[in-house]
């Protein structure tokens, strides 16, 4: 049986309704619901009951039981790079090393610059890293992120130290 089948039944149905006297609203309501099935006549009633689960699921936001869970890791699916990332990490970098005479650039303000960077790749931290300066090729991630960190503690500490 398909969804053609059950239209034809509920169009059949309110035509006996208008006979027997039936409220029109009822009727106006069994053929508005009979008009709705066109698009669907190909399927099968059991096809139709399944559409009709998923599309009750995707309304209360149920994605995954509609569409399945991604193949994969079961990580979300990665955004696209942002091409500005690696320039934008670098121009912050340098702008806190050379303001890091500044007694306002305190080390919890170091840990937080280089805390923004620690979500970068591998590639992309030997990128910012080549960016701030160093020609040096680094085995680790925390490798790089503790480079970048001593570089702008080191210059700070320098400037202490020279007691100026």
């Amino acid at each position: 049986m398909t969804t053609a089948t059950l239209d034809t039944l509920l169009r059949r149905l309110a035509d006996l309704m208008e006979a027997a006297d039936g409220k029109a609203a009822g009727i106006k309501e069994v053929r508005a619901l009979a008009d709705r099935l066109k698009p669907f006549a190909r399927l099968s009633l059991a096809e139709f009951g399944d559409f009709l689960v998923k599309a009750e699921a995707f309304s209360r936001g149920d994605l995954e039981s509609v569409f399945g869970k991604k193949k994969g890791s079961g990580r979300p699916g990665k955004s696209p790079a942002d091409p500005n990332r690696v320039p934008a990490a670098v121009q912050r970098l340098r702008t806190l090393y050379e303001r890091a005479l500044d007694p306002s650039v305190t080390p919890g303000a170091v840990d937080a610059a280089i805390g923004s960077v620690e979500g970068f790749t591998k590639a992309e931290l030997d990128q910012v890293a080549a960016g701030c300066g160093f020609q040096q090729k680094f085995k680790t991630k925390p490798a790089v992120l503790n480079a970048l960190q001593k570089w702008i503690l080191d210059r700070k500490g320098a400037f202490a130290r020279a007691g100026v």
